[in-house]
């Protein structure tokens, strides 16, 4: 007879003050009691250990979640087999206390129920159109002073939004400094060969689909940004910015020459022209930071200036993948995304996975 520890792992949770209670890690739920269930119908006993971690949808909440994880996992006892269990983001939580060794030959396997692998990697080209956005920045803000002298005073407020919607993330940027502080490696979640994975998904899942949602707009505005700079692509970024403020400079006294001449029109009709040219690039950087930042966590909202990072249905390496229908006959539909940890289906492939772990 061999006996299972389960360490069970509940994924984010979006909450103000408290967090609510997670239920099917409590005892008495359908999945702890099935699978208690079905393990002892096949001659073996299960033991479960709660991972009670904040739930936020924070890299660095997961990164200490990881860590309390690997501080919980104890050494096996005989006949004793460990099995991490994570739900949604808890999934990633269980792969990167994998990264630490010990855990790694402590643990038997690992069940990803509905998780969206986070990935990273490196994006040097994402800081050239951090300068393309705030040399962009600077033309903007000069058309907006320069119409506002002209007696137009709606420019004003509308300058103000713009110096809020981009000065702010500059200022988070370069002041906070989340990218320097972001270890590439620690946030890379390690390739999957052993321990075994189980991965379960549920067709339609929402928070995959959200996060692929968000992937494809943030890829858009990457190639608008990337198309209509690429004529400064062979530009250095001293250059950049010298070439932006030398042709501020003309184009303010240029400009400045038309309105005393009587034809408010023409410097209208030029600065809305020019901000159709750079309109992408100059709130594509707030833009991306916006969508990343309600998708995969505010301290990751700013790395888009240096890296690229997807959410993917696998992470690298090897893996057992279960899909499963969805349940029928309820008058309103569960989750999807929920629907894993309470679908028969997935607790007993669980069940009888964690046998042939203790065979």
């Amino acid at each position: 007879m061999a006996r299972f520890v389960f360490y069970l792992v509940h994924g984010t949770q979006f909450y103000w003050l408290r967090k609510p209670k997670i239920e099917w890690i409590q005892p008495g739920s359908m999945f702890r009691a099935q699978l208690l269930e079905e393990l002892r119908g096949a001659g073996h006993d299960a033991e479960f250990r709660l991972i009670e971690w904040t739930g936020r949808n924070r890299q660095r909440h997961r990164l200490d979640a990881a860590l309390q994880l690997a501080e919980e996992v104890g050494v096996r006892g005989e006949h004793e087999f460990q099995v991490l269990v994570g739900h949604s983001h808890g999934g990633n939580v269980c792969l990167l206390a994998l990264k630490d060794d010990a855990v790694r030959q402590r643990i038997d396997g690992v069940v990803c129920l509905s998780t969206p692998f986070l990935l990273f990697w490196k994006a040097e080209w994402a800081l050239k159109l951090l300068i393309l956005s705030f040399a962009s920045w600077l033309l903007a803000t000069t058309a907006l002073v320069n119409w506002s002298l002209g007696g137009h005073w709606a420019a004003i407020p509308v300058g103000m939004a713009l110096i809020l919607a981009v000065v702010i993330p500059l200022t988070y940027i370069f002041v906070v400094n989340p990218v320097r502080s972001f270890d590439l490696e620690a946030n890379t979640l390690p390739l999957v060969s052993k321990p075994p994975l189980m991965i379960a998904r549920c067709p339609g899942d929402e928070a995959s689909g959200v996060l692929g949602f968000v992937q494809l707009m943030a890829r858009l505005i990457f190639t608008v940004e990337a198309r209509i700079g690429g004529f400064w692509r062979l530009l250095s970024e001293r250059l950049i910015l010298g070439a932006a403020i030398v042709s501020l400079a003309i184009l303010t006294l240029v400009i400045g020459a038309i309105y005393l001449e009587g034809f408010p029109f023409v410097p209208i009709l030029v600065w809305a022209g020019g901000l159709v040219l750079i309109g992408p690039i100059l709130f594509g950087m707030p833009l991306r930071m916006l969508i990343y930042g309600l998708s995969f966590g505010w301290d990751l909202a700013a790395l888009t200036v240096t890296y690229s990072m997807s959410a993917e249905a696998t992470p690298f390496g090897s893996w057992r993948t279960l899909l499963v229908r969805p349940n029928s006959g309820e008058e309103v539909p569960k989750p999807a995304h929920s629907e894993t940890y309470q679908h028969g289906e997935v607790i007993s492939a669980v069940a009888e996975w964690a046998a042939e772990l203790g065979r």
